[in-house]
Parts: C-alpha cells; sequence; structure tokens
C-alpha cells in the first residue's frame, strides 16, 4: 500500500465519481448496494494505482534521476519536459469535464 498510496490519492476521487455514477444508473441506489458499489470502487483503485505506480511513476523517476544526472537545465528536453508538466492539470481537468459530461 505505502507504494501506491500516491496514486491512490490521485485516482479515488475520479474512479469513485465514475464508478458511482455508472453502478446507481445501471443497478440503482439503495443501502444493500452501497457495499457493493464501495468494494467495486475499492478494487479499482487498488488495481488502477497499481498499474499507474508500476508502468508510469516509476518509469518517470526513473527518467527523472538520469535526466539531472545527465542533461543541464537549459536543454531542450528540459524545456519540452517543463512544457508538458505545466500542461497535465489542464488535461486533466479537459478528461474531468468529458467524464462529467458524459455521466
Amino acid at each position: 500500500m505505502g507504494n501506491i498510496s500516491y496514486s491512490a490519492y490521485l485516482n479515488h476521487l475520479t474512479i469513485g465519481f465514475i464508478v458511482t455514477k455508472i453502478a446507481v444508473s445501471y443497478i440503482g441506489c439503495s443501502s444493500n448496494k452501497f457495499l457493493l458499489i464501495f468494494v467495486m470502487m475499492l478494487l479499482l483503485v487498488f488495481g488502477i494505482s497499481s498499474f499507474s505506480y508500476k508502468y508510469i511513476e516509476q518509469p518517470s523517476q526513473r527518467l527523472a534521476r538520469k535526466l539531472i544526472k545527465e542533461v543541464s537545465y537549459n536543454s531542450p528536453v528540459i524545456k519540452i519536459s517543463l512544457c508538458f508538466a505545466a500542461a497535465l492539470p489542464f488535461c486533466l481537468f479537459l478528461i474531468y469535464r468529458v467524464v462529467q459530461h458524459f455521466f
């Protein structure tokens, strides 16, 4: 849990929102179905967080360590990386709005 805790923190709200919207629309909302929805959400959060830790977070950390050792801060690689890092929150916001629109 310690390794994926940051990924879980980042993913839980979006996954919870999507699972809740889909589950309520298909199976309804009652107190006995709440536990089923919660377990589905929990499994998805852990699964997606484990995936994002292994295939996104760890490779990104290795790349960052390599770039810090080898590349000067005035290089085009660093400038492009900073642009992507600055654009990431906006892209996540757009994804959230699209999901919100359809659900």
